[in-house]
């Protein structure tokens, strides 16, 4: 959408369908309509008018480090900015102080360099308080960009002080994140065990390329997250890996969507009970080299009532014999368009409602995990 556009439909006005009477858009539509413009759309809509700048821009700065056009650099600036003048100094300071530096106290001890640094002003918004995820690589990679005049050391130190900077920042506003997102264990993911307040309110957590038995994110978040809703983990799963994220799967109370992309070798009885301590609320579920055994594991899916989406990637070759009959039944029964070539199914269409079929139920998803397994095989 251009400019120009935008321009005119904030002084369009449009005919109500109750009263009649013109009517222009009201904060609260504009405010619905900005959540599903893009990025792009949203840095035009901040500039049209005073209302429409003030509308947006808690929207476009909702997840400054996770969109790609962004200019991560500006944002770490803009935060850093928005701190107290004694931690903007600090930042001119940063490169230049000992490794053990303790701040604010030794702060005054520091002639400032002979370096002229650029003139100083506060923005104007409070950027820090609209931000609701937490998206450390996106943070961690732009606080290295915003360094990158450094040499190689000092950069790699710079930018851990900064990120501590930030997330001081954050807590001492009382920030609370509502979606959190970790990847790349080489990112220093302990310091995240620090500041675990910020993470007690999310609902969306998506851990990707994670070592969790290297950092301490997983066992961290398993007493304080109880309102997650949406759960994905993409990463190596080892047996104390495992555990946590059993623990962390039954503690929450409203949990809806869970995705976990990477080997499971233990402990599968335990991570299938705790799925089923969230039958009633759990509505999509997919997986990767999930070790189910036959009919016996698949009959538990039979008790999510909520359940409307699944999907399994991979299965051995075994497990593929072992469930055969899953695949003659659904030849049988189904024509070739009710089987999504994912495996997803409608649970309202594809599984039966009686009671006492349950083998067939279980043979049934059984058969659509299959199908797809022999596109991919």
């Amino acid at each position: 959408m251009s400019e120009k556009s935008l321009i005119n439909l904030s002084k369009s006005r449009f005919t109500c369908p109750n009263s009649g009477k013109d009517v222009r858009l009201i904060p609260d539509i504009l405010q619905i309509i900005f959540t599903k413009l893009t990025y792009k759309d949203l840095f035009s809509v901040i500039r049209v008018n005073r209302t429409w700048c003030l509308l947006g821009i808690p929207i476009f700065w909702k997840a400054p480090f996770s969109h790609r056009h962004a200019n991560p650099k500006h944002a770490i600036r803009t935060y850093l900015l928005s701190n107290t003048e004694l931690s903007i100094n600090y930042l001119k300071m940063i490169p230049y102080l000992p490794e053990n530096t303790i701040l604010p106290e030794n702060l005054e001890r520091f002639e400032e360099p002979d370096i002229d640094f650029e003139i100083i002003t506060k923005p104007l918004f409070d950027y820090v308080s609209y931000c609701l995820v937490f998206d450390y690589n996106g943070i961690f990679r732009a606080v290295l960009g915003y360094c990158e005049t450094l040499d190689q050391l000092c950069r790699k130190n710079t930018a851990k002080r900064i990120m501590k900077i930030l997330l001081e920042m954050f807590k001492s506003r009382g920030h609370q994140f509502k979606n959190m997102r970790v990847k790349y264990e080489h990112h220093d993911n302990n310091i995240l065990s620090k500041y675990t307040f910020l993470y007690s309110e999310i609902d969306t957590l998506n851990l990707v390329g994670l070592h969790v038995d290297k950092s301490k994110v997983l066992a961290a978040l398993i007493p304080l997250c109880r309102k997650i809703k949406h759960l994905s983990i993409t990463m190596k799963i080892g047996s104390d890996e495992l555990k946590n994220l059993i623990e962390l799967i039954r503690g929450q109370t409203n949990l809806t969507t869970i995705e976990i992309i990477g080997k499971i070798n233990d402990h599968r009885k335990s991570l299938l009970s705790a799925l089923c301590a969230q039958k009633n609320t759990i509505t999509s579920m997919e997986f990767s080299y999930f070790p189910f055994e036959g009919l016996t594991d698949w009959t538990i899916f039979r008790q999510f009532t909520r359940l409307k989406r699944l999907k399994i990637y991979y299965f051995s070759k075994t497990d593929i014999d072992d469930d055969a009959l899953g695949v003659k039944y659904m030849e049988k029964h189904h024509s070739s368009h009710h089987v999504h070539r994912y495996g997803s199914f409608n649970r309202t269409t594809f599984i039966p409602a009686h009671e006492n079929d349950h083998e067939r139920a279980a043979e049934l998803v059984a058969s659509l995990a299959i199908k797809k397994c022999k596109y991919m095989y």
